[in-house]
């Protein structure tokens, strides 16, 4: 609730919403890649794949380095994004809910409801 309050009065200012960060090197190059494939629908599976893991090695990859699931890192992201397109571009909410990787408005919407307290119409008017 608090971060719905706050990120209307911050407008065009950098967000105080951070993901966590790790000096790790692997954990770095994946997460550069989650960022720059944001609207891919990337699974645990198929970024284990890509950096030939096991899901098991990622997963535990994703806690000893950043004390958070793969799961809720990108949806975390997804969101972070999602927040700062809302507040910083007039695109439509639709459009945002396909650049993060929702394939529908409705899923979009939803998930940025849990994560927020707000709808995204909503969260844009402030």
């Amino acid at each position: 609730i608090a971060l719905k309050n706050l990120l209307p009065q911050l407008n065009n200012k950098a967000l105080p919403i951070i993901l966590p960060i790790t000096d790790d090197e692997r954990m770095q190059k994946i997460t550069r890649y989650l960022e720059k494939n944001l609207g891919e629908p990337i699974t645990l599976t198929g970024l284990s794949k890509h950096f030939n893991m096991s899901e098991r090695s990622m997963s535990r990859l994703f806690q000893a380095c950043l004390h958070i699931s793969f799961l809720q890192y990108f949806k975390t992201l997804r969101m972070i994004k999602a927040i700062e397109m809302i507040l910083k571009t007039a695109k439509p909410i639709g459009d945002i809910a396909f650049e993060v990787g929702y394939d529908t408005v409705g899923a979009f919407s939803n998930a940025f409801y849990t994560f927020t307290h707000s709808r995204p119409s909503d969260f844009r008017k402030g």
